[in-house]
């Protein structure tokens, strides 16, 4: 058979005699040998036979020079490649198109699907997969999607109105005061000292705060309201969130409504080593005078 192989400048000419053959491939389980092993004996994937499958291969007449030869196969693995990815691309159009054909008729069987189905979610995606594949859902992953698609659009704006109100939320102010808030989280702590309950709470002014339970309160649950007297400290990373420690006059607000508040202003810390504080808690208190009051 005579051909055209193309040089190197991509040029076709005239070729040699040179065909395809169809010859046995070596079994892959026993490398053609037919035996497994000596203790199991014959291979049972290719009968004992050491062949296993077929393959095509270039066969050359004897005229054909070697530098053709490597051109022939060059310019054979090349189309085989070209091939290969051609197939390829029209089994993606294919599919795709198959896939829109299938969503469709889903969209009119549910409407409201295709956008259901943009929701990011593992499960939305598989079961979008699956339809777009076989062109069918039933009843229950149609809701199912729904659902999740609704779930995701809800977390989406509580998201927006959160950041939203961090970002107007002013910083956490440094003292003891009351603390008026929702309880976002609970959770037991381990530490040195021994388990503790600790909780978030989302103050009315916007930041959040981040401390022990108090212990007739251990029973407080997520979304309940709380008020309480507390030190608080800022965190170093964020301005809007801080630690608060030693809670005190801690109360649940059942039912209670949210106004709008300003951050509190924190008690002054009284220096107890300045005297004019010292005279003054005396006489407060009535205690005699000690130290330099002597």
């Amino acid at each position: 058979m005579t051909t055209r192989i193309p040089d190197s400048y991509g040029r076709w000419r005239r070729g040699p005699h040179w065909n395809y053959e169809t010859r046995a491939t070596d079994c892959s389980r026993c490398g053609g040998s037919g035996t497994y092993t000596t203790y199991h004996g014959r291979c049972f994937g290719c009968g004992g036979t050491g062949r296993r499958g077929t393959e095509k291969v270039l066969v050359f007449d004897v005229r054909v020079p070697a530098d053709d030869r490597a051109d022939i196969r060059a310019a054979e693995a090349r189309r085989k490649e070209l091939n290969r990815h051609a197939a390829q691309e029209r089994k993606r159009e294919r599919a795709a198109s198959e896939a829109e054909a299938n969503l469709a008729a889903l969209e009119r069987e549910y409407p409201g699907i295709t956008e259901a189905f943009e929701a990011d979610h593992h499960i939305v995606s598989d079961i979008r997969g699956r339809a777009a594949r076989y062109g069918s859902i039933s009843t229950k992953q149609a809701g199912l999607v729904f659902r999740l698609a609704r779930e995701q659009a809800e977390y989406a704006e509580r998201r927006a109105a959160e950041e939203a109100r961090a970002a107007a939320a002013p910083d956490v102010p440094e003292g003891r005061y009351t603390l008026t808030g929702e309880v976002l989280t609970t959770k037991w702590q381990e530490s040195r000292y021994g388990t503790t309950l600790k909780m978030l709470v989302l103050d009315d002014c916007g930041f959040k705060v981040w401390g022990s339970v108090p212990s007739h309160l251990d029973d407080l649950e997520r979304g309940e309201r709380i008020r309480f007297d507390a030190t608080v400290e800022r965190s170093d990373d964020d301005p809007k969130f801080g630690f608060f420690k030693r809670p005190t006059k801690a109360q649940r607000l059942d039912g209670e409504a949210v106004e709008a508040v300003e951050a509190p202003e924190p008690e002054p810390n009284i220096n107890p080593w300045n005297e004019t504080d010292l005279d003054e808690l005396y006489e407060n208190t009535g205690l005699p005078a000690v130290g330099h009051n002597k």
